[in-house]
């Protein structure tokens, strides 16, 4: 996988919470 998608991931769980 790509580091930049799992960088979104993250970023979209930590706006989510």
């Amino acid at each position: 996988m790509v580091q930049r998608d799992m960088t979104i991931l993250s970023v979209l769980q930590l706006k989510l919470q």
